[in-house]
Order: C-alpha cells, then sequence, then structure tokens
C-alpha cells in the first residue's frame, strides 16, 4: 500500500502532467486541387506568414495558454488581414481540432491571398483560397486533437498521411491510447494527459490526510 508520504508525492509528479503543450509540429496546408496544397506555412523576413515554400521553416507548440509558440521563442499574432510573428507574446485563443487542424478561437477558417501568399484566419473574400492547416508533427507523423487550460484533449498521434479531399479539410480519427494501467500518465502527441486512474489517487490520499 502507499504510504501517505509516497502517495502525495505520486500524486504531486501526476500533477506536473496535467498543464503542458501540444507536440512539436509544422504547419502544411490541406486544399485539394489548389496551387497551395501541402505548402508549408513559414514567416518571410518581415515576420509575416506567407504559404510556400519549406524554407526558414521552424517547429511550433500550442500551449497551454492557446498561444501559437515557436520553438524560438516567438509568437504568432493574428490581426485583421495577416498574422505576424511577434516576440514576448502572442494572440490565444488556438487549438488543435481532431485529425491536427490548426484552430483559432473554434474556428479552422483560413484564407492565403492569391497575389502575396500571405495567410490570414477566416474568409480572405474574393482574391483568395479557403484553405485548411494541419499540424504536421516534427516526428512525421499527423497529430491528435489538442485543447489548452488543461482541458480534455485527445493525446493520440496518427499515423495517417495528409490525403487529398474536395473538401478544405478531412477527418482523420485518432486511435485510442493502448496503454491498459490506468494510474499512469500518457505522453503521445506530446499534449500530457492524466487517465482516470489519478482520479482513484486523489480519492485514496483524501481518505489518508
Amino acid at each position: 500500500m502507499f504510504s501517505k508520504t509516497s502517495l502525495l508525492v505520486a500524486l504531486s509528479s501526476l500533477a506536473s502532467y496535467v498543464v503542458a503543450d501540444s507536440a512539436e509540429f509544422y504547419l502544411i496546408v490541406i486544399r485539394s486541387g489548389s496551387q497551395y496544397q501541402y505548402a508549408a506555412i513559414v514567416p518571410n523576413s518581415d515576420n509575416v506568414l506567407l504559404a510556400g515554400s519549406s524554407a526558414g521553416e521552424k517547429a511550433a507548440v500550442i500551449t497551454d495558454a492557446g498561444e501559437f509558440k515557436y520553438t524560438d521563442g516567438s509568437y504568432l499574432t493574428v490581426e485583421a488581414d495577416k498574422v505576424t510573428v511577434t516576440q514576448g507574446s502572442g494572440s490565444t485563443g488556438f487549438s488543435l481540432s481532431e485529425g491536427g487542424y490548426l484552430t483559432y478561437k473554434g474556428s479552422e477558417s483560413v484564407s492565403i491571398n492569391d497575389s502575396s501568399n500571405v495567410v490570414a484566419f477566416g474568409n480572405g473574400g474574393d482574391g483568395s483560397t479557403s484553405v485548411a492547416v494541419r499540424a504536421w508533427g516534427t516526428d512525421g507523423q499527423a497529430l491528435g486533437a489538442y485543447t489548452p487550460s488543461g482541458s480534455s484533449s485527445s493525446a493520440t498521434t496518427s499515423s495517417e498521411a495528409p490525403a487529398s479531399s474536395s473538401s478544405t479539410t478531412s477527418s482523420s480519427e485518432a486511435p485510442a491510447s493502448s496503454s491498459s494501467d490506468p494510474a499512469v500518465a500518457v505522453q503521445e502527441n506530446g499534449a500530457n494527459g492524466l487517465m482516470v486512474g489519478s482520479a482513484g489517487l486523489v480519492a485514496a490520499a483524501a481518505l489518508l490526510l
């Protein structure tokens, strides 16, 4: 049996997994039949996001605060007609939907200006192409859903390659965790989550204290 001290240590260790960022990923465009299909999304020399070559591509995460953060410490800031790279902090409201699609404030809607290749969130109207943007893991696998701020999220990784589709998005259900121990912390897709067994430890701690 757990002693009171060892149980509290275990709970403390498990709690450290509750707050976590997503796995690292790159961004790719999904728009079947367009010139943008599978294009990378990278900042230019003016720190404005463009769709095109993967040259200068940087890995990123969605933080538990809902920010889009590159591994070099910079962030994305959403403006009315573009997205810029900023230092210190950025816009909040980012997450990954099922299948690993980038979402901003609950919407997957992204547009690319056809003349400048500038990326913006929302529908761009005439002269732009509506696309979806997918988070593709640095390990070569598609990410599953990730919801910031300690909310329940999919902690799975899909091995499905990005498939062409007439839709701007495609469904990609990630496989469930195969872990048989309900008390262990799982880290798949880089988003650390606790399985239901941790609730039992909390209950046990309450009885001992």
